[in-house]
């Protein structure tokens, strides 16, 4: 078992089975993107070269814990487009970790398919949030993954990482009774000039890099210190809608580090919220990148919304200062001090990055929105299934935040808007 761990190929990443050919990486840049998916906005509104700040774009950043949050973010986006006339044309960006990457494209996996009316979009998330994506996992780990260890090829039947992805794409595929977007490959599924920016975060193990898995170009110029999943040594790797999901959600022991293994390198991605659990880091970066060198940047003001997970008061938490922000709230650590130091800071710090993300995010842009799934632990578990009572008191929570700021700070002026 020992040689197996050693000289073993350990988790590999699976290729897209469906449309089983090399991926054609995305060669525009962030502003190239935005550029050609506002055209398809600006000749709506029809703007006089006189109008600037017109024209609300929308940036969504969403915080990684498991399904919980994944259920929050999905729902809550569903909630948005059904009471704000509009809203998901105006969507630009999704910038997701984990759970919050889960959330935002399973919601833009049917916004993507032009079949589904989207009335029926809470429906179809009613539907596949009931099925239990934790079953499948836990019996491969407790089963499969044991005899994984003994071999020296991963085994993909028994990877319980592989296993939880294929649940995912089983269960929306029972939502729509029909074969989803999940299955289709990543990078042909978001090439649509009116398709939205995807950015998915994940960690790269042996560096410690936030890597960023998106539908554009992912350079230095705009994402200083993350790095490119397509970059040289990935470029032909076929990847699938759900593969892109999983890796960002690969959170030990839960499921393990995926691996590529590309000219004598090894590349091993886990749970971007090791790095940073918001989103809000990579968000504010692709913000700033566009209201600096985008043509159409003078039209627009970015609306930027942040889902959370778990404080049980908004407005105090949008009103922290600096100073409330980085305060010590803990009367420090006293039971086996010298292990606990170790995972506290491990733990501690990353809530720290995710506290000086959002904090920058939300003192840049005036128009932000945070919005919280007020929970706790007891109430909404963090783990790979809902129950019925969780999943009804995810979407009271959703129908009762008030959205009022939101739905004022979306009108567009009146003045401008004029007909086709």
């Amino acid at each position: 078992m020992i040689g197996c761990s050693y000289y073993g190929k350990d988790h590999i990443i699976r290729q897209n089975e469906v449309d089983n050919i090399p991926n054609n990486e995305s060669n525009k840049s962030l502003i190239q993107h935005f550029d050609d998916w506002f055209e398809t906005k600006y000749d709506v509104f029809k703007l006089d070269v006189n109008d600037s700040g017109a024209i609300p774009v929308v940036f969504i950043a969403a915080e990684g814990g498991a399904l919980r949050t994944g259920c929050f973010t999905s729902y809550m986006l569903a909630t948005l487009n059904e009471k704000i006339e509009g809203f998901g044309d105006i969507v630009y960006c999704y910038s997701g970790v984990s759970g919050g990457t889960f959330g935002c494209n399973i919601y833009n996996s049917l916004c993507l398919d032009k079949t589904i009316n989207e009335r029926d979009n809470i429906t179809i998330l009613d539907k596949f949030y009931s099925k239990d994506y934790l079953s499948p996992l836990t019996a491969k780990l407790a089963n499969g993954e044991i005899l994984n260890y003994v071999f020296w090829n991963n085994i993909d039947q028994f990877d319980r990482a592989k296993t939880m992805e294929k649940s995912w794409e089983k269960g929306l595929e029972y939502a729509l009774n029909k074969q989803s977007y999940l299955q289709k490959s990543f990078y042909q599924i978001n090439d649509d000039p009116t398709d939205p920016l995807i950015l998915i975060n994940t960690t790269e193990l042996n560096s410690g890099s936030r890597y960023i898995i998106s539908n554009i170009k992912i350079d230095t110029t705009y994402f200083s210190t993350a790095g490119n999943f397509k970059d040289s040594m990935l470029k032909d790797f076929n990847l699938s809608y759900s593969i892109a999901i999983g890796l960002s959600a690969r959170f030990p022991l839960v499921s393990p580090a995926g691996t590529i293994e590309r000219g004598g390198k090894k590349f091993q991605f886990i749970d971007g919220g090791y790095y940073e659990n918001t989103g809000a880091l990579t968000l504010k970066e692709t913000i700033d990148g566009v209201m600096k060198d985008s043509k159409y940047r003078k039209f627009i003001k970015p609306v930027v919304i942040q889902f959370s997970f778990g404080f049980s008061s908004q407005e105090n938490e949008l009103n922290k200062t600096a100073r409330t922000l980085y305060r010590n709230k803990s009367n420090g650590v006293n039971f086996m001090n010298e292990i606990t130091e170790i995972l506290n800071g491990i733990y501690n710090v990353r809530t720290g990055h995710s506290n000086e993300a959002i904090f920058k995010l939300r003192t840049k842009y005036k128009y932000f929105h945070r919005y919280f799934l007020v929970a706790n632990n007891n109430q909404l578990p963090m783990n790979w299934v809902l129950s019925n009572d969780a999943l009804s008191r995810v979407k009271e929570i959703c129908d009762r935040i008030n959205i009022s700021r939101l739905s004022n700070d979306l009108i567009v002026r009146c003045d401008i808007k004029k007909e086709k």
